[in-house]
């Protein structure tokens, strides 16, 4: 493993034993709301502007998904739960991931190493 990715490890392990009891990731949190709102509105007008007005028949591969919700967005976006993919750096948030949304691919790899 090289020294990167051991830093990178530590740097998420660090912060997720400190947001541990924070609401920085709730829903009930105004700042974190709109950002997940924005980043929705910006996904789905680069969709529309690309011509893509289903995804019904599209793959989605999330590098970095952590416990899936945004997996979980693209499913009410209309992709198939079977084309729902998500790789993530730390086994915690891939156990996270498939806890929450069982139905939804995910697994623990390093990003420069994927096996698709």
């Amino acid at each position: 493993m090289s020294k990167e990715l051991q830093r990178l490890r530590r740097v998420y392990a660090d912060w997720d034993s400190r947001l541990v009891e924070s609401n920085v990731y709730s829903p009930f949190n105004p700042a974190y709301l709109f950002m997940v709102q924005q980043r929705q509105r910006e996904t789905l007008k680069l969709l529309r502007r690309e011509g893509c007005m289903s995804l019904a028949d599209k793959t989605v591969l999330e590098i970095g998904c952590g416990s899936g919700k945004i997996l979980h967005e693209y499913q009410s976006y209309g992709v198939s739960v079977t084309s729902l993919h998500g790789v993530d750096l730390l086994w915690r948030r891939v156990k996270d991931a498939q806890n929450k949304f069982r139905n939804i691919f995910a697994i623990q790899a390093d990003a420069q190493h994927l096996p698709y």
